[in-house]
């Protein structure tokens, strides 16, 4: 039996989440120097406006239908491509204080929402509550490993930024 007024909850929480993490990547992408660095805050602050609407289509399903039904399709969270490759992309930036500070916000926020949604999956009742709390961890995940990818590309150490793969990493 599925657990919504659990699930309900959480949901409400996570979409707090989500609008931390837009405003964050929205601030952030304004503040970092490197080019790679821009493009991808402002890609991760459309991805986390994504999951605000994930979440909120299935809050809105849930209450409206009593639990009845969610038909926000829970693979509306396909795996995205990062984004084109930006011309010149190898040419970097030296990264700031600043840069550095941002990316390790951006870990904390991104292993702090992984974290919650995971710990909520072993809380919740129910095989769809627990796999849309899945998809959700999931995500933050892919996130992580994102910034985790840019953090090295700043600070020097990401070679792999030459590598065309990172353009469509899946965060796997």
């Amino acid at each position: 039996m599925e657990d919504y007024d659990t699930l309900l909850q959480v949901l409400k929480f996570g979409l707090q989440l989500e609008k931390r993490g837009m405003s964050f990547y929205s601030k952030s992408s304004t503040m970092i120097e490197d080019p790679v660095g821009k493009q991808t805050l402002t890609f991760l602050a459309t991805e986390e406006e994504r999951h605000y609407k994930f979440i909120k289509g299935i809050f809105e399903d849930i209450t409206s239908t009593k639990g009845k039904d969610i038909s926000v399709s829970l693979d509306t969270l396909h795996e995205p491509t990062l984004f084109p490759p930006l011309p010149g992309y190898i040419t970097r930036v030296r990264a700031s204080e600043t840069d550095i500070e941002i990316l390790s916000q951006a870990e904390k926020l991104e292993i702090e929402s992984r974290d919650y949604y995971l710990k909520k999956v072993r809380e919740v009742e129910g095989r769809k509550a627990k796999r849309i709390l899945e998809i959700l961890a999931r995500e933050e995940e892919k996130h992580y490993n994102w910034i985790k990818y840019l953090k090295d590309h700043v600070s020097g150490d990401g070679y792999w930024m030459g590598i065309d793969s990172y353009f469509s990493l899946d965060g796997a």
